[in-house]
Formats: C-alpha cells, sequence, structure tokens
C-alpha cells in the first residue's frame, strides 16, 4: 500500500511530496518532474507486491522477486537525504532513514522465507508464470 500512496503523490501532487520532505514547494520543474519517473518505479513495485501476495503460498520464489526489488531500493532513500542541497523536515528525514531500513529489513526478511519454504524456479524463467 505504501508503494501505491508513493505512486499517487509523485503523479498527481509531486509539490506535495516535496512539502512533506523538505516544508516547501520544489524548486524548478526539471527537479519536480522526476517524481512522476520514480512514481513509476514504486507503481512497479506495488504490482510486483500484488502477484507475490497472490502467488507466493505456490510458489515461494514470488518471496525473492519482491526481496529483489527492495533490495534494489536499499540506498536509494538514505543517498537522497544526504545528497539533497535541500532541508529535510523532521519527518522527510525519518521517512527516508525509515524507508531504507525498513527495505533492508523486508529484503532480508522475504529472501529468509524463501529460503524457508524452500527453492524453486524464479517467476520470471517459467513461462508459465
Amino acid at each position: 500500500m505504501l508503494d501505491l500512496a508513493l505512486t499517487w503523490t509523485a503523479w498527481v501532487d509531486p509539490g506535495q511530496w516535496f512539502v512533506l520532505l523538505h516544508g516547501l514547494r520544489p524548486p524548478d520543474r526539471p527537479v519536480d518532474a522526476f517524481l512522476p519517473r520514480t512514481g513509476a518505479s514504486w507503481f512497479m513495485f506495488a504490482v510486483l507486491e500484488c502477484a507475490a501476495a497472490l502467488r507466493w503460498r505456490t510458489r515461494p520464489c514470488w518471496l525473492s522477486a519482491v526481496s529483489a526489488v527492495r533490495a534494489s531500493d536499499c540506498l536509494t532513500d538514505i543517498t537522497y537525504a544526504v545528497a539533497t542541497p535541500l532541508p529535510l523536515t523532521p519527518a522527510g528525514g525519518i521517512a527516508l532513514a525509515g524507508a531504507s531500513a525498513v527495505n533492508v529489513w523486508l529484503a532480508w526478511f522475504l529472501a529468509s522465507g524463501h529460503r524457508a519454504l524452500g527453492t524453486g524456479t524464479p517467476p520470471w524463467s517459467d513461462p508459465a508464470n
């Protein structure tokens, strides 16, 4: 659900994302424009997570697929928090650091779940999926 909320905010009102994280509207359109692009990634995270939620009991390898997606996003939020020249609101700093920590934990948790349930072919390698 979080990925869908992020997608909605990025696509419908990217300026609100800046208000929540920085306490101000985006300084210019090029900065504002990166959010819809990022929103597309968050949307695909949500699509993959929905597919995994429906299939993981019969195909535990879907847990590894979501784990890989979460692992791919472990450094993005903390990198943004460190690299942005804009001040962060307290909520923005907590959200960015927290998102990175949650992604690390979810990547480990989902990979461990797949390992505990047994291996299988990855969902992207089986045409029956």
